[in-house]
């Protein structure tokens, strides 16, 4: 008796479900948490980098400056200015980073950033940075952080 193979009939009929035995989604977990207004639609995560703007909780709305990452130095000048907001998403949900707490975000940064692709194996974290900006000119950087 040879083994069933995906898309092939069981002995009493039924066609198998390559999910059947699987557990849930990421999509199911974000939805479980609570995290579902757009996973339930995509497979993909939400990113403001890669959607070039972004409204915050007081209604401002933010537009991305540029279309590559900012040079090291740029982000290095901004992370620096104490009138930069600077949001860290690492798990879905904006976080805003204290000035006190930037240059230890930078150090980790740093070490992923374009010009230093130099990775330990297995490690498959990279981080997304992008500088914004209101209608009054004010400075937003926005770090993401994919694993």
């Amino acid at each position: 008796m040879s083994l069933p193979i995906a898309g092939s009939t069981w002995f009493d009929g039924r066609v198998p479900n390559p999910r059947s035995h699987r557990g849930p989604t990421f999509a199911d977990l974000l939805k479980q948490r609570g995290d579902s207004h757009e996973a339930s639609t995509s497979q993909t995560l939400p990113s403001i980098i890669r959607d070039r703007s972004w409204t915050d909780e007081d209604g401002t709305v933010w537009r991305m400056r540029g279309g590559d990452q900012p040079a090291r130095k740029t982000v290095e000048h901004l992370l620096l200015d104490p009138e930069v907001r600077v949001l860290l998403i690492a798990d879905l949900r904006p976080v805003d980073v204290a000035l006190k707490d930037r240059a230890g975000l930078w150090a980790e940064v740093r070490q992923y950033y374009p010009e230093a692709k130099r990775r330990e194996p297995g490690d498959h974290t990279d981080f997304a940075v992008a500088e914004f900006r209101d209608s009054q000119r004010r400075s937003l950087l926005v770090i993401e952080r994919h694993c």
